[in-house]
């Protein structure tokens, strides 16, 4: 959460990530400091919402009309198949390991792989080629 906050100016999230997080976070210390950061706000478009939903899921859709509608500096999206239809949307697509990236070249986190290899032990899936890229990349 830190590493988003002084990242980024303004942080929205639609009410269906919301309360998919609050499932996890409820009561805790997450939960507390996610109220502290982000703006939690309602998609108008729901028919744009319900079509999409027959492909990805309700955070993801709601994420990707909510970026529309707002016209978003970026998306955050780790799902594949809601990255694909974010970017033929035209949205700026980002990823957590993106912001990773990001946070390390503004100086933000200096050891990004041993955050990376703590993500992967807590069962944070990636594809080898993807970890190998992003070390190419901070070099």
């Amino acid at each position: 959460m830190d590493i988003l906050e002084m990242l980024f100016s303004e942080i929205f999230v639609p009410e269906a990530v919301f309360k998919e997080f609050m499932v996890k976070a409820s009561g805790t210390e997450d939960e507390r400091k996610f109220r502290e950061i982000i703006k939690i706000a309602k998609v108008k478009d729901f028919l744009a919402v319900m079509t999409l939903q027959t492909d990805l899921g309700k955070g993801e859709s709601e994420c990707i009309v909510l970026a529309k509608e707002i016209n978003a500096d970026f998306i955050v999206l780790d799902d594949k198949d809601a990255r694909k239809i974010a970017e033929f949307l035209g949205l700026n697509v980002i990823g957590t390991l993106g912001i990773l990236v990001m946070a390390h070249k503004k100086g933000v986190i200096q050891n990004v792989k041993s955050v990376i290899d703590r993500m992967r032990e807590e069962n944070f899936w990636m594809d080898n080629k993807v970890y190998e890229r992003v070390f190419k990349e901070i070099k």
